[in-house]
């Protein structure tokens, strides 16, 4: 008869500590998703703050911000979170940042071959580029109505940026 293998203890405190730590992870990863949205570039932006920009002139946002990719401005926040993040510091600086739109961002650690994903919620400022879709999906939501396309759009950008890795 073979012999059966011991089977370890589980250790829920080992456990918990690197879910704790994986969650911390995902949360600092999600608020960078809203850093993909390119600034308005001088399109109509009727903010709460600001009732008169839509009636005036709008001042031209610096160039050196607005022609950046969305990638490189979540990379740049990214290098900056890991300053921030010390207990994070490791893996936050091996994330590379292969794909970001609108609604999604992925984040690959090529070292751990690790896929890590992040989903822009609804997009507080006016942003042309958001604005509409994101409040028309929250409506739905709000009548019991299932959002429409976003989540279809985000898990096909996640899929064919998976298929790369």
């Amino acid at each position: 008869m073979a012999e059966s293998q011991a089977i370890e203890p589980y250790d829920d405190a080992v456990d918990d500590g690197v879910a704790k730590a994986f969650a911390q992870l995902q949360a600092i990863l999600a608020g960078l998703p809203m850093h993909a949205v390119p600034e308005s570039l001088g399109l109509r932006n009727c903010a709460a703050a600001m009732p008169l920009t839509c009636a005036a002139a709008r001042p031209k946002p610096p160039s050196d911000v607005t022609l950046r990719s969305g990638v490189e401005r979540i990379q740049d926040v990214l290098t900056a979170l890991s300053e921030e993040y010390s207990e994070h510091q490791e893996v936050l600086r091996r994330l590379e940042v292969v794909h970001a739109s609108l609604d999604l961002v992925c984040f690959a650690d090529h070292e751990e071959s690790c896929l890590f994903t992040a989903l822009r919620g609804t997009d507080r400022n006016l942003n042309p580029l958001t604005f509409p879709r994101d409040w028309s999906n929250n409506l739905l939501i709000a009548v019991g109505s299932e959002p429409y396309g976003r989540t279809a759009v985000a898990l096909d950008y996640y899929r064919q940026t998976r298929s790369k890795f």
